[in-house]
């Protein structure tokens, strides 16, 4: 398991040897300071998260960070990153109740940016009153949840920049998803029908890999225009309440609450794995399935009782990539989007217009070109702003 894995030299070495595109965005930040900054990070905690803490406080800034998921904390690394000087809120297993105190404490460190993965500090801020400069946001989850508040200081979403869209959601997302099942469960797609109930840009990418792996894809969206995407993608559309009764695996990944009900697990069958590919536990409405018959029946696989029927819950409903306790997957992906994350602190503090105005904007478009350059030049690809600039309008 990823949290009893000591992060040692060779280990830091070889991630080190993964960063390539990070440590290309971090080489050109030398001379920016961020001394005197307080930045508050609340994300996932693991060995992929500590490049990033590192830079920042290699350019000045003190670290108060926290783990967005209570299940998906590598406690090796939350001491790595105290030893070199973050104040770190968070350990692996950790109760609702202690979550939320950690929460209430990073707060109270006044941050003056956050680097959120589900807006549970942005939130919390306003909540207790603090207002930092400014924020990022990495989620669809957090962004579903900052709609509608009225927040008191600007938050640039990267959740929906391009860059993001066009490979994490699609490619890295998907590869560490279904790595992290085989990983977990031992078992193969060939011949199952796989549910993916959300055909959003994650959703795209998981059903896509499912479906080269084996498996009968059924895709249920609410929206007409995604259902139809996903029938010329070769997927078969289909009502939930019809899907869960057919599938031998559910995967969720919309980013809203209550997506598969008590009525659904009613109608599923003997057997059927329900798998979270969201950021909150909570799509699956975990809060029932807790006051439901449940045991353990082996690491991290649960089974539930509904109507007499047992049925398979993975990582007690949190993102299987993120808490599985395999990995890291997809280093060198990730790489790319810890370098985007370091570019926008930067911006954040040196650059961003004193007149940003509060509430949710894009994350900027030409910082994403950067690090797009950056991976293209780290890959050895030839590009030419200028030779492509006809092209990209066909």
């Amino acid at each position: 398991m990823l949290n009893q894995i000591t992060i040692h030299d060779g280990e830091r070495a070889w991630q080190e040897r993964l960063s390539t595109v990070f440590n290309r965005i971090s080489g050109t930040m030398k001379g920016r300071s961020l001394s005197g900054a307080k930045i508050g990070v609340w994300k996932i905690l693991s060995p992929n998260t500590a490049p990033l803490l590192e830079a920042l406080m290699a350019s000045g800034a003190e670290i108060v960070a926290g783990s967005s998921h209570p299940n998906a904390v590598s406690d090796p690394t939350v001491e790595y990153l105290r030893q070199r000087g973050a104040k770190v809120f968070a350990h692996n297993g950790m109760s609702m109740h202690d979550y939320k105190s950690y929460l209430a404490a990073a707060v109270a460190e006044k941050p003056d940016y956050v680097l959120s993965s589900g807006a549970a500090l942005l939130l919390a801020c306003k909540e207790q009153g603090w207002s930092p400069r400014a924020a990022l946001e990495g989620t669809r989850t957090g962004t579903n949840r900052l709609d509608g508040e009225q927040m008191a200081f600007p938050i640039f979403d990267w959740n929906d920049s391009q860059l993001k869209n066009s490979i994490e959601h699609r490619f890295h997302v998907a590869e560490s998803f279904w790595s992290a099942f085989a990983y977990l469960t031992g078992m193969s797609l060939f011949g199952r029908k796989i549910l993916v109930v959300g055909f959003g840009p994650v959703g795209k990418g998981i059903c896509e890999r499912a479906r080269n792996l084996g498996g009968h894809v059924l895709v249920a969206d609410t929206s007409a225009l995604r259902s139809a995407e996903a029938v010329f993608h070769g997927h078969q559309v289909t009502g939930l309440y019809d899907g869960v009764a057919l599938a031998d695996i559910v995967v969720t990944v919309t980013g809203r609450d209550g997506i598969i009900k008590p009525e659904h697990y009613a109608v599923a069958r003997q057997g059927t794995v329900f798998v979270n590919a969201g950021h909150s536990a909570r799509e699956l409405s975990i809060d029932w399935i807790n006051r439901q018959e449940r045991s353990e029946l082996r690491n991290r696989i649960d089974v539930f009782t509904v109507e007499g029927k047992q049925l398979l819950l993975l990582c007690s409903g949190d993102a299987l990539n993120l808490a599985s306790g395999a990995g890291p997957f997809g280093t060198d992906i990730w790489d790319i989007f810890n370098g985007l994350i370091l570019r926008g602190a930067h911006w954040m503090h040196s650059e961003m217009p004193a007149d940003s105005k509060p509430g949710v904007h894009p994350y900027p478009l030409h910082l994403q070109e950067e690090v797009a350059r950056a991976f293209l030049d780290d890959r050895g690809f030839q590009f030419s702003a200028v030779a492509n600039s006809e092209a990209g309008k066909q």
